[in-house]
């Protein structure tokens, strides 16, 4: 990477992981430690339902939505974009990490035949009584139904063949921990639109069941018992636990610490077994438990992005980046406005720099979001005498 040197371990191979679902999985990845997994790509909001049917016109004003990832994800679910993504991002990724929680709410199927995704985008912008659930014009498809399941079961194998075309098959996890009954406070969870932690678990078993059966993945979570009274005595288990301080709010698929954790470790270890990367052992644990920046959108989101370059004791420059979640960024060393230094795009925030004389020294770190155009911070000058 040029003569910029990263604190990260350059021998750990680090694996490119694709999520295909909901909150569920997103909100396990971080419990994996980002030396030993990165997140390629992220597609949410798109029942398969709706990824493997016709396409139709977003029921949700995509202009009202103040999240580029929202209005995104309901774009992309509205023109069916879920095999074209899966398919552009496979030749860079190691693990699909997939579950099925983007199902709860339906779909609604259209006059002309298309299909999208009930969410709650939609639900909020249409509000959740009877009335509101199916707008003019559509017809919704209530989740746990047999309608409903029939449509999931049949594009099942339509699923399945863009695992097989995208070698994906053998390296996909199937997430599906059951809701939660309990808080880890000792209270009962409150249902999500109505459903309670029991009444989704019953309606999801069938379908985890044919996920299962017609797609042939791994499945990790389902081994967990969702109540605390279903784990007889005698025997070890885990029952996993809803969070009321979650920062999606309450919910019975928005869990505690150490339910993420345990999923983080059980994924941790299906990628050490398929994937077999060069560097784990020895190289500290594949999970941690985030910090709250790293977990709260409405914390990390708010950060201004700087580049603070000082002078060592030893006489190099240490550049320390403070940003917001990016895909990646490269830092360029500037003496006397000529570049002198660059390192190669990557993810650690400090890197340390060999000084090249005396001068006026900057630098400058290029930036390339999750979404949008790249961005430029240049830190305050240094002189080395």
């Amino acid at each position: 990477m040029g003569p910029g040197k990263e604190q990260a371990t350059p021998e750990v191979q680090r694996l490119e992981v694709l999520i295909v679902g909901s909150c569920v999985s997103r909100d396990t990845f971080v419990f994996l430690d980002p030396d030993h997994f990165h997140l390629r790509d992220y597609i949410a909001r798109q029942s398969l339902v709706s990824g493997f049917g016709p396409v139709a016109m977003p029921l949700v004003a995509t202009a009202q939505l103040t999240s580029p990832f929202q209005k995104r994800m309901v774009e992309g679910d509205a023109v069916s974009d879920l095999p074209r993504r899966v398919e552009a991002a496979a030749r860079e990724v190691d693990l699909l990490l997939w579950d099925v929680v983007d199902e709860r709410l339906g779909v609604h199927v259209h006059e002309d035949g298309g299909i999208t995704t009930d969410t709650v985008e939609s639900r909020t912008q249409r509000g959740t009584s009877e009335e509101t659930v199916a707008p003019p014009g559509t017809r919704h498809v209530a989740f746990g139904s047999d309608e409903h399941f029939a449509l999931f079961e049949a594009a099942l194998p339509a699923w399945r063949a863009v695992l097989e075309r995208t070698g994906l098959l053998e390296r996909t996890v199937l997430v599906a921990p059951p809701w939660a009954a309990r808080e880890v406070e000792g209270g009962a969870t409150p249902p999500s639109f109505g459903l309670s932690a029991d009444e989704g678990n019953a309606l999801f078993r069938r379908y985890l069941a044919a996920a299962r059966d017609q797609v042939g993945v791994r499945t990790l979570g389902q081994e967990l018992a969702s109540d605390p009274d279903e784990v007889p005595e005698q025997e070890s288990g885990y029952w996993v636990h809803s969070l009321s301080a979650h920062q999606w709010g309450p919910a019975p698929f928005h869990y505690d610490d150490a339910t993420y954790l345990v999923l983080a470790l059980a994924i941790a270890a299906a990628a050490r077994e398929w994937c077999h990367p060069s560097g784990w052992d020895g190289a500290g644990s594949p999970t941690r438990v985030p910090s709250a920046l790293e977990r709260d959108p409405a914390l990390r989101y708010g950060i201004e992005p700087s580049a603070a370059l000082t002078l060592t004791a030893s006489g190099e420059l240490s550049v320390e980046l403070t940003a917001p979640p990016l895909k990646a960024w490269a830092f360029h060393l500037y003496r006397d406005g000529e570049r002198v230094a660059t390192t190669t795009w990557g993810r650690t925030s400090e890197v340390t720099f060999a000084t090249q004389g005396p001068g006026i020294y900057r630098c400058r770190a290029i930036l390339l979001p999750v979404a949008g155009d790249r961005l430029i911070v240049v830190s305050a000058p240094v002189r080395v005498t």
